[in-house]
């Protein structure tokens, strides 16, 4: 060595043989640990079904080992509990960072577990968790939210999934509809103008798409946008194969909408022209833009003819009972009053199924 060098510091054999195998035992130690927390989950699954209880052992011996990260023991500690009842407990376990870590498939039998045990809205729960997970299991998290609804019955609640779907395969058109449905049962028409525009974008089958844009213009005329109908009127017109007397029926609410009610209702009778039966939707439109221009006899006929098939619609009963007392009919017009009334306190839960507001000013397309 030469002068003035500082010297090295060497670590002996010994202290070099120590420190590897301090290393191994560490290594071994946390293989043994893993491999019995492993085996205490796997243990517990296996009796569960017979021995609940001690399946509730087995998971709380393996959160003991490992409290902080074994997040899948306790996903199934949880599931364990929801099979013998004990909500409050499975409950305190369920927690932000159950729900977006643990295993996915802990998390599907969880949310199994729960639904077994009519814990709809925990199952919900567990489920959003998994349906926004990209993998196998996401589309049959997807399936089963939809498919916790009242069965028959498509709700807003099941929109979220429904888009999920939709965006997950963009070319089914079975999703986009099942979407348009769910948002059209409670939300807003410029929330399902958006799921529209999404919809036509999609290189659907030209049948669906030529639908959505029937639904588009439905909505902007609704909504009271002038511009946009006309916007979704040209894009309609330039398909194939589209309804004459559907557009006729278009260009009428625009044309009501626009505020020319008899220009209105002549284009309309040019639509009606051409069904063989009118439907009882156009004979109620047919209807109110009769009242527009003051011929309130055609209008309570048209209108008692459509309540026919319509029998639970707030509409045409809250236009008849205006029909009447604009003709100096009150007990007709109280008859009707109270049945729209009725109705109206059964449709309250439904945004889409509320009344129209006094005198039906904004809601031009109806």
């Amino acid at each position: 060595m030469m002068s003035g060098e500082s010297p090295r510091p060497q670590m002996s054999r010994r202290a070099l043989g120590g420190m590897c195998a301090l290393v191994a035992i560490a290594v071994t130690w946390w293989c043994l640990s893993y491999t019995n927390t492993r085996s205490l989950i796997e243990d517990a699954r296996k009796c569960r079904a017979d021995n609940p209880r001690q399946a509730e052992r087995l998971l709380r011996r393996a959160l003991d080992q490992e409290p902080s990260v074994n997040l899948e023991a306790q996903a199934v500690l949880a599931s364990v509990l929801l099979q013998q009842s004990d909500w409050d407990a499975a409950a305190d376990l369920i927690n932000d960072k159950l729900l977006n870590n643990a295993p996915t498939d802990a998390l599907v039998e969880l949310a199994a577990q729960a639904n077994k045990v009519h814990r709809r809205q925990l199952a919900h729960r567990v489920l959003t968790a998994v349906s926004q997970r990209p993998g196998p299991q996401q589309r049959t998290a997807l399936l089963q939210l939809i498919g916790s609804g009242e069965p028959g019955r498509t709700t807003y609640e099941m929109a979220p999934a429904a888009l999920a779907l939709a965006k997950l395969e963009p070319e089914n058109p079975r999703w986009w509809w099942l979407s348009v449905e769910a948002v059209s049962a409670g939300g807003d028409p410029s929330e399902l103008i958006d799921v529209l525009h999404t919809a036509i974008q999609q290189k659907l089958p030209p049948r669906d798409t030529t639908e959505f844009r029937h639904r588009l213009v439905d909505q902007t005329i609704l909504l009271g946008d002038a511009e946009a109908a006309r916007a979704a009127m040209s894009a309609l017109e330039s398909q194939r194969q589209v309804s004459p007397a559907r557009l006729h029926i278009h260009r009428a609410r625009l044309l009501r909408l626009e505020g020319h009610s008899r220009q209105a209702l002549q284009e309309l009778n040019r639509g009606l022209a051409r069904f063989p039966n009118v439907p009882a939707k156009a004979l109620r439109l047919r209807g109110i833009m009769q009242m527009d221009i003051g011929n309130l006899d055609s209008a309570v006929v048209d209108l008692k003819r459509a309540a026919q098939s319509l029998k639970n619609d707030t509409i045409l009963h809250y236009k008849l009972a205006e029909c009447y007392r604009r003709l100096g009919k009150p007990q007709l017009a109280a008859q009707h009053r109270r049945r729209f009334q009725e109705l109206k306190k059964q449709s309250a839960p439904d945004r889409n199924g509320t009344a129209p507001p006094p005198g039906d000013k904004v809601r031009h397309g109806q």
